[in-house]
C-alpha cells in the first residue's frame, strides 16, 4: 500500500513557488498476530510508537526508514491473511514481511518479487506432554487431529488436509491453537517455529514445561521473505538490496539478537 505521506511547498527567492515531493509510506503488513514478529495489543502507526519490545516487523519497519535516506517511509500493519490474499489481488497492499512463497502459491517466484531470506528457522511439531506425538515424517501425521490457525494456509500439510487423512480444527491465533493442546480439545498437534516458542516463553505467555517438542522437526529450514507485488520496481529494487544489506547491518543483526534469532546466511 503506497501513499504520498505529505507536500511541501517552498517559496525560492526569485524562482517562486516550487513543490518538493515527499517520502512515499509504504505498508508493510503481517499476518502474524504473535511475538516476536508483532505485539497484536498494541497499535504501531507511526514511527514514534514503539516500545521497549515492539516486535521485529516494526523494527524492521524503522530500519528500513532508515537505510531509505528519505525515499521511503515504513509503517508495520497487522492484517489477517485471508485479507492480505485479497488485498494483493486488488492491488491495495505492495509487502508482506516474513513470508514463504510456498503459501503463496509463488514456488516459482513469478507471481511477485521476492527478496533474498531474512531469516531460516525451523518449524517443530508440538503435543501436550501428557499426549506426545512421537513424528518421524508426514505419515506420522495420518489420522492426527491438527490444530491450525484460521485462514493460514499449510504448504506441507495441504494434500493430506483435502485428502482427509489430516482433520483441520482451527483457532483464532497461533496462541490459542498451540493452548488448546492442553485445554483436552481433541486435537493432537499443532506447528510452532523456534522464534514463536522464545517469544511466548521469555513472555511468559506459554509454560512449555506442559508441551512436548517432537525432535524431528516438520521443516528443518523455514525461509522468511519479504514480498513485493509486481508493479513496484523502485520500491523492489531498495528493499531487495536492503535486504542484502541487513545480513551484515550490526544494528539489525543486534535487534534479531534480542529475539534469540541470527539472520539467514547468503546464498
Amino acid at each position: 500500500m503506497l501513499k504520498r505521506c505529505f507536500s511541501i511547498v517552498c517559496a525560492i527567492a526569485f524562482w517562486g513557488v516550487c513543490p518538493v515531493q515527499a517520502a512515499v509510506q509504504v505498508t508493510i503488513a503481517t499476518y502474524y498476530d504473535y511475538a516476536p514478529w508483532i505485539y497484536p495489543h498494541e497499535t504501531y502507526r507511526t514511527q514514534n510508537n514503539i516500545s521497549r519490545f515492539p516486535g521485529l516487523t516494526v523494527l524492521l519497519c524503522k530500519r528500513l526508514t532508515e537505510m531509505a535516506h528519505g525515499r521511503f517511509v515504513f509503517v508495520a500493519e497487522y492484517i489477517p491473511r485471508k485479507r492480505i490474499d485479497f488485498m494483493l489481488q486488488t492491488n491495495q497492499l505492495s509487502v508482506v514481511a516474513w513470508a514463504n512463497p510456498r503459501p503463496f502459491n509463488d514456488a516459482e517466484l513469478k507471481q511477485y518479487d521476492w527478496t533474498a531470506p531474512l531469516l531460516d528457522e525451523p518449524t517443530y511439531i508440538l503435543s501436550a506432554k501428557n499426549n506426545p506425538l512421537e513424528y518421524e515424517n508426514l505419515n506420522s501425521l495420518i489420522g492426527k487431529r491438527f490444530s491450525s490457525v484460521l485462514g493460514h494456509k499449510y504448504a506441507d500439510l495441504n494434500s493430506m488436509i483435502e485428502a482427509g487423512k489430516i482433520i483441520r480444527d482451527d483457532a483464532n491465533s497461533t496462541e490459542s491453537a498451540i493452548k488448546k493442546l492442553t485445554a483436552d480439545r481433541h486435537v493432537d498437534f499443532a506447528l510452532a517455529e523456534r522464534s514463536a516458542l522464545m517469544a511466548a516463553e521469555r513472555d511468559g505467555r506459554l509454560d512449555l514445561n506442559k508441551f512436548y517438542l517432537a525432535p524431528t522437526p516438520l521443516r528443518a529450514h523455514f525461509n522468511r521473505h519479504i514480498l513485493i507485488a509486481k508493479g513496484y520496481p523502485e520500491l523492489s529494487e531498495f528493499i531487495k538490496n536492503a535486504v542484502t544489506q541487513l545480513r551484515t547491518d550490526s544494528a539489525w543483526i543486534q535487534e534479531l539478537n534480542h529475539y534469540g534469532l541470527k539472520p539467514a546466511p547468503a546464498l
